[in-house]
């Protein structure tokens, strides 16, 4: 399968937020980011002249990433670190038969979801992130051990993002049973799931690869500070 030709993909920030998730859109011109309210994630065009963007948004929020290309940043702030990542396209779903209990959060369950993903994957999540789309959880009695959702939207793709598991309830297979339900979500909608993944993180890898997605590039994640 050539995966080349979703080319929105190539720069998925920039495209969100020129396309399905315009109204979340901060613009800078050659640069756009979420609401920080939202998301802390910006995408840009290359080659653009982005600095006068970068230091406005700097004053909006204390830390954020810049997705895609190095950005060249000014004076003012600096890179703190690259966090390289596979992104993953979904063709095709295999199935993963399950008898969990898979639950839509609604308002009153986002700030449980906010800790679970703190607990978990810190700094990626912000008190309104999950109005970015629909997000899905698996209880324990009254306790959230498990979530996944749908962050950034594009016109034809979908990502699915923060998928966390309680470290006191992996090897459950939750995780796998999250995703699935949301690619699968994605896909009745005729879009394309995809994901974000560290590199260096085999074991999820491997389970995306189950489930059918496939590598399609490198993605950069540009974690810019003041100084």
């Amino acid at each position: 399968m050539d995966l080349s030709q979703y080319t929105d993909l190539d720069n998925p920030v920039w495209n969100a937020l020129s396309q399905s998730h315009f109204w979340l859109s901060i613009d800078y011109g050659s640069i756009k980011f979420y609401n920080p309210e939202y998301n802390s994630f910006g995408g840009y065009t290359s080659g653009s002249d982005i600095e006068k963007g970068l230091i406005d948004y700097s004053q909006l929020t204390h830390s954020f990433y810049v997705v895609g290309d190095r950005p060249k940043v000014p004076d003012l702030l600096y890179i703190d670190k690259e966090i390289l990542c596979y992104q993953m396209v979904m063709i095709n779903l295999q199935p993963f038969p399950h008898n969990y209990n898979i639950k839509p959060l609604g308002d009153h369950e986002f700030e449980a979801l906010f800790n679970l993903i703190q607990l978990v994957m810190p700094g990626y999540f912000r008190p309104k992130t999950p109005l970015m789309g629909q997000y899905f959880g698996i209880y324990d009695g009254q306790k959230l051990v498990s979530a996944a959702g749908m962050r950034i939207h594009l016109n034809h793709y979908t990502e699915v993002s923060s998928i966390v598991t309680d470290p006191e309830y992996r090897g459950r297979g939750f995780a796998v049973a999250l995703t699935a339900h949301c690619a699968q979500i994605i896909l009745n909608e005729s879009k394309i799931p995809f994901l974000h993944v560290l590199t260096t993180n085999d074991t999820a890898i491997s389970m995306y690869e189950r489930l059918g997605f496939q590598k399609r590039k490198l993605m950069s994640f540009w974690l810019i500070k003041k100084k």
